[in-house]
């Protein structure tokens, strides 16, 4: 089971805010370069992510940025994005 499965979205909001300030300094810079790993199906987690590795029936399908991948209006990231966010409205 993924571990923000069963959040709500504030609360998985919080969640991603806390992870992603881990690392920070008081000015915005980095503590530190650290690789985090997310594994996610709510794509809202992983949007502000620098690399994300899309798997489909177990195999790499695509890699890239979310502003990236978005761009391929066929490819698995783009599609899955418009059905999540159908489902949202």
């Amino acid at each position: 089971m993924e571990a923000t499965s069963v959040l709500d979205a504030e609360s998985e909001k919080s969640e991603v805010s806390a992870l992603e300030a881990v690392n920070l300094k008081e000015d915005g810079g980095l503590l530190s370069k650290t690789t985090q790993i997310t594994v996610a199906h709510r794509l809202s987690t992983i949007m502000n992510s620098d690399i994300i590795v899309v798997m489909d029936k177990g195999e790499i399908v695509e890699i890239g940025s979310h502003s990236t991948l978005i761009k391929a209006s066929e490819g698995v990231h783009s599609r899955l994005c418009r059905l999540q966010s159908m489902k949202q409205e």
